[in-house]
């Protein structure tokens, strides 16, 4: 199967998303699935957005070493945590 990674590698927090966008408008039309990634900065934007796009995406220690409130990640599955906690809906 084909995937379509878009990487947005090290842009500033608020330039992180419309960098992707600028990306994924250009891929419309294509039928291969999508995986948004972004390091460093990026990557927090980046995870909520696969989130609120439905779009895959993946998250470890080799993108970014701070938790989205900006505290030292323990390790990769401590990042994994809270970027599931983005895609569950609010209680």
């Amino acid at each position: 199967m084909t995937r379509i990674l878009v990487e947005v590698i090290d842009a500033p927090y608020e330039e992180a998303v419309p960098r992707a966008a600028a990306v994924l408008d250009r891929l419309k039309g294509s039928p291969a699935p999508r995986l948004l990634h972004g390091e460093g900065p990026a990557t927090w934007p980046l995870v909520a957005e696969a989130v609120r796009l439905g779009l895959a995406t993946r998250i470890g220690l080799e993108d970014t070493l701070l938790d989205p409130d900006g505290g030292t990640a323990a390790d990769n599955a401590g990042l994994v945590r809270r970027a599931l906690a983005l895609a569950r809906p609010a209680r």
